[in-house]
């Protein structure tokens, strides 16, 4: 086995590697970093000597890692975090950094939260950069340090990950509101007489009783099974008819808005587009339980006091929302 000199090592090599990591690709790399391609080219060239390995190889989608890269990239990046969170201490000052953070969440929470969440971080951090991404392989990304929090209906957390509930919500179903049956509080006979739009993510397939399972992170991702609830029409001698499945809520939404189809989602979801889709929300008239919405973080490298700054940050956003829907 290579030994590394390690008092040899140039650690800028490092950055350049995780940069590689994030980006999947020089150019993208030479961005984060603030260099030239050229640049992070040649340090590749070095780390490859170094290490004795390709590291990354061409694709069709960009810079692929190769095995070793792969054992390499968390303990990289944990070991930046952490020599980062070292050097700065407990000084964090909004104004002044130029941090990026990194927050997964889905479609619910990133229209129901985050444009009051964008709006306060970039009054308080101007020179500070907010990525958000889809919630999918979450658990690989918070290993990694890659994203800071992630936020969504979780149900069993690993003990590596620190968690906050942050609101429940429950269901109502919507409809246009100038449509002939949106005065009416519907009954269940009269809801199963209207022809229905259901609402299927991508994330759908994988779920099981409505639960995707990543790396010992569970997340609802179906938050009222269709097939309980055929089955509770059925019970009762009815049927409803599913005109048309939207891969989600806010294009259901403005489909509804223009059509005479019923669309049962989130009520925070439904509140905040209400008025301008022009919709009409109903409680429905069935039974339908409540989920949290929660935020969780890695406990490595997620407090620290930035991160402890975004959250609190969130939260504010949450309670005044809820308290908002609650007044």
């Amino acid at each position: 086995m290579t030994q590394i000199h390690f008092r040899s090592l140039d650690l800028n090599l490092l950055r350049v590697f995780d940069a590689l990591t994030e980006e999947g690709s020089v150019t993208g790399a030479a961005g984060l970093l603030g260099l030239t391609p050229s640049a992070v080219s040649h340090s590749l060239n070095r780390l490859r000597h170094i290490l004795k390995d390709d590291l990354f190889l061409r694709g069709a989608k960009g810079m692929n890692p190769t095995p070793k890269a792969l054992a390499l990239a968390v303990p990289i990046r944990r070991a930046l975090v952490d020599i980062q969170q070292a050097l700065n201490g407990d000084s964090f000052v909004p104004e002044k950094t130029d941090r990026r953070f990194s927050i997964a969440c889905g479609d619910y929470v990133t229209a129901v939260l985050m444009p009051e969440v964008i709006a306060r971080f970039r009054k308080a951090a101007p020179l500070a950069e907010l990525r958000i991404q889809p919630v999918g392989a979450v658990m690989k990304e918070l290993d990694a340090g890659r994203i800071d929090l992630a936020m969504g209906g979780f149900e069993r957390i690993p003990e590596r990950l620190a968690s906050e509930p942050l609101f429940a919500d429950d269901m109502v179903w919507v409809m246009r509101a100038d449509s002939p049956f949106a005065n009416r509080q519907p009954t269940l006979e009269g809801l199963a007489a209207l022809p229905h739009l259901a609402i299927a993510s991508p994330d759908n397939d994988r779920a099981v009783s409505g639960i995707v399972s990543d790396a010992g992170l569970e997340r609802r991702v179906v938050r009222d099974d269709p097939r309980i609830l055929d089955q509770y029409f059925e019970e009762r001698g009815l049927r409803r008819t599913v005109a048309m499945t939207a891969p989600n809520p806010i294009v259901a939404m403005a489909i509804v808005a223009e059509c005479d189809l019923a669309a049962m989602m989130p009520r925070n979801l439904a509140e905040a587009f209400a008025e301008r889709y022009k919709l009409a929300l109903w409680k429905p008239p069935h039974p339908s339980a409540l989920f949290q919405i929660s935020t969780v973080w890695h406990r490595w490298h997620g407090d620290q006091p930035a991160v402890d700054w975004l959250r609190a940050m969130i939260r504010s956003v949450a309670e005044e929302r809820m308290a908002a829907a609650t007044s």
